[in-house]
């Protein structure tokens, strides 16, 4: 787990976000990393929305991985992911893309960029999904409690956040155990999935690429952000991203955890 023991500030909490294909952060701070390749439940408060999350099962580092989303809001289901044709982040309802933006029901959904922007008034939800491996969940004290999920459970204490789908919490369980216990329902295919470190010194290559990242990945360590928000988890994120992709990501596995961060 990477992050420091003490309580998340409010003004920090709140918000959830995955990126990097392993990445995750809960609504109140706490940050894993998790390799599971299969749909798994993001954010649920179990009565009238779900956000599930598709990873990229062909993922392995050597190409942009391509995660997907699926957003449940009463009885309307919204998928978010790539247009056949184009590859170009899209909207869909009943198999048919949509006009950006629109509504359905209470929430909107438009584009910026390319980012899909998905919005709840009713409670003041937003989510964000960058058309490919970032995607960022905010809420407001209305769901304080109320969830469950990858994301926790958003109660301002991060020490419990590890509940798993049938509401355990066990502190001694691993992070896998955990995550893996929120994989979606309908998922036969789905195996658990486990750690794995992918900046190791088993071979020469390893070594250099393992060196590379730490070279590349601690300019995060030295921004004025530093001072409001602890970079750590952030830098081994980014160090676990480069050694995970090809030479030919190198630049793009920084950038995104520079982004995230």
């Amino acid at each position: 787990i990477l992050d420091r023991a003490e309580a998340m500030p409010l003004d920090q909490q709140g918000y959830c976000m995955t990126w990097g294909e392993h990445h995750y952060r809960t609504f109140d701070g706490r940050m894993y990393r998790f390799n599971g390749k299969c749909s798994y439940i993001l954010a649920t408060d179990e009565q009238t929305f779900s956000v599930t999350l598709h990873n990229d099962p062909s993922c392995d580092g050597s190409k942009d991985c391509k995660r997907t989303l699926s957003v449940s809001y009463s009885h309307y289901v919204l998928n978010l992911s790539h247009n056949s044709e184009t590859g170009m982040p899209s909207a869909v309802y009943n198999g048919q893309e949509l006009s950006l933006p629109t509504s359905l029901g209470l929430m909107s959904i438009k584009k910026a960029s390319n980012y899909i922007i998905v919005r709840v008034a009713v409670n003041n939800m937003m989510i964000k999904w960058d058309g490919a491996e970032d995607i960022f969940i905010q809420v407001d004290d209305e769901m304080h409690g109320k969830l469950r999920g990858l994301c926790g459970d958003f109660d301002h204490d991060k020490s419990n956040d590890f509940h798993n789908l049938a509401g355990g919490l066990d502190t001694s369980a691993s992070v896998d155990a955990f995550a893996n216990s929120w994989a979606a329902p309908g998922d036969d295919e789905c195996m658990p999935a486990h750690s794995i470190n992918f900046c190791t010194t088993d071979t020469e290559t390893d070594i250099r690429k393992a060196s590379q990242a730490v070279i590349e990945c601690s300019y995060i360590m030295e921004t004025e952000c530093k001072y409001v928000v602890d970079p750590t988890p952030f830098f081994e994120a980014c160090r676990e991203d480069v050694c995970f992709g090809s030479e030919a990501r190198e630049n793009k596995s920084f950038c995104n955890a520079m982004a995230a961060y």
